[in-house]
């Protein structure tokens, strides 16, 4: 590895495939994550559906999270972020295929979230492995941007596509694009230590790491954040205009944008000043931006928001990492990558369920309800700002 260049010393030959690789994964995910409610809703005319959908992505994802410290342990390099490619290629025509089964959308879904927990769990591993410890927030930066990229411009290229063209375009190129990750992760195959846990101590160390605060607090406050998302990735294209400047396209358009900005500035921030202060700041500002979609959502409450929300979860996501990291025993690098995935895919999941079930009173309920959910988190991150150890420069 260089020793030069501090971009040199991150940006290797193994983290460059591995995040071309988490990118094309992205893209292809976020495609199809805002066009499933709306084919499924249409399918049963069921609002709540458009949650479930979601729910069962998330679901199917959090399982696969529980098993990737035990499968990261038997199975060396990036061969199973290649897998996870396979699967979310192979989900789409399923999806396409059962366009008009609600059954056969949720069982499409949930083939999807497996292949996402295990391409998510291993690449955001890797990305903290093949870092040295003192540029961890950098490689997250670069994670952050392979990874919410393509959110600024997906979520809005699958509902082109839809409108368009129909399903089996939207789904069509999602399975392409999840094709070319595989053959690039594939070709970056790099085989070493993951930092698993032992095979026999992978539950104990689970729990373990999940007893100590300076890691549960972190976890909870991602898990929340990504509650809202959920709703919003659930919700926001049943809830906002199909088109014009206030549309879902342009929302996740600029959301995506923010995402991405959030997490590459705050990488350098963080490896400075440490973690939690920059985890309360991102949970305050997703909260504002959440108030911004209550009651009438015209074009500019919904830019506003659509870029706090950006801005407060990028930081919450890369900020929660390298908390939880920081507070994490020797040896379990490979537990804090799968909790970690855990409380994004698991929030978004249970996000969806619940709000889903809001919706059946009304979409403006839902909305009503993002910023009470959100605020849950403040007084858990400012705790973990207290308890913080001082140990970055200021």
């Amino acid at each position: 590895m260089t020793t030069g260049d501090p971009l040199e010393r991150v940006l290797t030959k193994p983290m460059s495939y591995t995040l071309a690789a988490v990118f094309l994964m992205f893209v292809s995910v976020m495609m199809v994550i805002v066009v499933s409610p709306i084919v499924i809703e249409g399918a049963s005319g069921r609002t709540s559906d458009a949650g479930f959908v979601t729910a069962a992505f998330g679901a199917a994802t959090v399982i696969t999270d529980l098993f990737m410290p035990r499968l990261l342990h038997t199975r060396g390099g990036t061969w199973l972020l290649a897998v996870g490619l396979g699967v979310i290629a192979a989900s789409a025509p399923l999806f396409a295929l059962g366009s008009d089964s609600p059954m056969l959308m949720l069982s499409a879904s949930a083939v999807r979230g497996v292949g996402f927990g295990l391409g998510s769990v291993t690449a955001s591993l890797y990305v903290v492995n093949l870092a040295p410890d003192q540029r961890r927030g950098r490689a997250l930066a670069f994670y952050g941007i392979a990874a919410t990229v393509p959110a600024i411009a997906a979520p809005s290229l699958g509902l082109l596509l839809l409108e368009s063209s129909g399903v089996d375009a939207a789904f069509g190129v999602s399975a392409i694009i999840a094709f070319v990750g595989m053959v690039t992760a594939i070709a970056g195959q790099h085989r070493g230590s993951v930092g698993a846990p032992p095979l026999a101590g992978a539950g104990r160390i689970v729990r373990r790491t999940l007893s100590i605060r300076a890691v549960r607090r972190p976890f909870a406050v991602s898990l929340i954040g990504m509650i809202t998302f959920g709703g919003i990735l659930s919700f926001a294209p049943l809830g906002l205009p199909s088109s014009g400047a206030g549309s879902a396209a342009v929302f996740f358009l600029v959301a995506g944008v923010a995402r991405a900005g959030a997490r590459w500035v705050s990488g350098g921030l963080i490896d400075k000043r440490g973690p939690t202060e920059s985890l309360v700041a991102g949970t305050a500002v997703a909260i504002i931006g959440c108030v911004f979609l209550v009651g009438p959502r015209s074009t500019l409450p919904a830019i506003v928001a659509a870029v706090l929300i950006g801005i407060g979860l990028g930081i919450v996501l890369n900020a929660g990492y390298v908390a939880m990291i920081d507070a994490a025993e020797d040896g379990s690098l490979g537990v804090i990558s799968s909790l970690w995935n855990l409380s994004i895919d698991g929030g978004v999941g249970i996000g969806a369920l619940f709000l889903g079930l809001i919706a059946e009173v009304s979409i403006d309920a839902v909305f009503i309800a993002l910023p009470i959910a959100a605020a849950l988190g403040l007084p858990i991150a400012a705790a973990a700002h207290k308890a913080g150890t001082g140990r970055y420069r200021s």
